[in-house]
């Protein structure tokens, strides 16, 4: 996964990583420039994920490296309204992105990428 993000990815991509030591392993195949943040750790939740990365207004990319069901969650809440969640495979890649702001809508899912995909 590191090695399909890293060409993908924005100089200035602003990574958040939950405290987990197997979070910080993930992170660091890709770059040791990240954040650590118990708002993105195993007892977190999406609202606090989502106030963490500043969803929608952050400028930039952000990238999360965190945990399920949480993630599912978060994606399940940006595509339907409602956390029932969505399963997220272990070392995949939901990518989304906001539509500007003068446009109708608001969430677009760019890329879902699994192990496998790779």
């Amino acid at each position: 996964m590191a090695r399909w993000l890293e060409p993908r990815l924005p100089e200035n991509t602003r990574i958040i990583v939950s405290p987990a030591v197997r979070t910080q392993q993930t992170a660091s195949a890709l770059t040791t420039r990240f954040e650590t943040s118990d708002q993105i750790g195993t007892s977190t939740t999406p609202l606090k994920i989502l106030n963490t990365v500043a969803w929608p207004a952050a400028e930039g990319t952000v990238l999360v490296v965190g945990h399920q069901p949480t993630l599912g969650k978060i994606a399940s809440l940006l595509l339907k309204g409602d956390e029932s969640g969505f399963t997220v495979r272990k070392g995949s890649i939901w990518w989304f992105s906001c539509k500007q702001k003068d446009e109708q809508g608001g969430t677009i899912l760019r890329a879902v990428i699994t192990p496998e995909i790779l």
